[in-house]
């Protein structure tokens, strides 16, 4: 090997090694000049890389539900987030500014639905916040609030089968026969009552006269 290729082969090395390094420099170093077979190929790797390494100051996309209202000793509440981003690194969940610790920092892909159950919740409001980071350390939030709520007072009669009156029982002839008498009874009562308040109005009032002379 000639002194030639010696110093083009340490010269294509250190290049390498400044791509590997730096994402800046690929378009420096493809308006340099180069020798032989190896232009042509360098100048490719050092373009694929620099789109590699485009800079993405966009933060990730979330699409979150809106606010959650639920009875208290429910089950079957879930918040589902659909978040996105090209280049996706972790996300994290906090309950009432807590970070969870099962949810925390946890790598996911592209597009994604990150879904988290919130049963067994106490009675009041609660604040689920996910905070999601892509690999340029953009950042973006999104909250949802849980309202768990008293389940309204119910009031609830145990009965007993015997207790209970069966329908066949007013059916009965005995029991339609003892409500025809009594139904009888009452209306001779009534009956009977309104007569004397007839009478007792139909009599003529006593002459005061008459009533004086036999006290004499």
């Amino acid at each position: 090997m000639t002194n030639h290729s010696i110093i083009r082969v340490f010269y294509l090395l250190f290049l390498q090694c400044i791509l590997i390094s730096s994402p800046i420099l690929p378009l420096m170093v493809t308006s340099m000049y180069f020798w032989g077979d190896y232009p042509v190929k360098l100048r490719k790797s050092v373009f694929a890389s620099q789109q590699n390494a485009t800079l993405d100051l966009i933060p990730p996309i979330i699409i979150g539900p809106p606010d959650i209202s639920y009875l208290v000793n429910t089950t079957g509440h879930n918040i589902t987030w659909e978040i996105a981003d090209k280049n996706p690194r972790n996300y994290s969940i906090q309950h009432n500014y807590l970070y969870i610790e099962t949810e925390k920092n946890k790598s996911w892909t592209q597009n994604q639905s990150v879904s988290i159950s919130i049963d067994h919740l106490p009675i009041g409001i609660h604040l689920y916040i996910i905070i999601v980071e892509d690999l340029w350390n953009n950042k973006i939030a999104d909250d949802v609030k849980v309202n768990v709520k008293e389940t309204a007072y119910v009031p609830t009669f145990n009965y007993s089968t015997t207790s209970l009156i069966n329908l066949g029982d007013f059916l009965n002839p005995f029991f339609l026969l003892g409500i025809g008498l009594l139904s009888l009874l009452a209306i001779v009562g009534r009956i009977k009552i309104r007569r004397k308040e007839d009478l007792d109005i139909d009599l003529p009032p006593e002459d005061p006269l008459e009533l004086e002379s036999s006290e004499n």
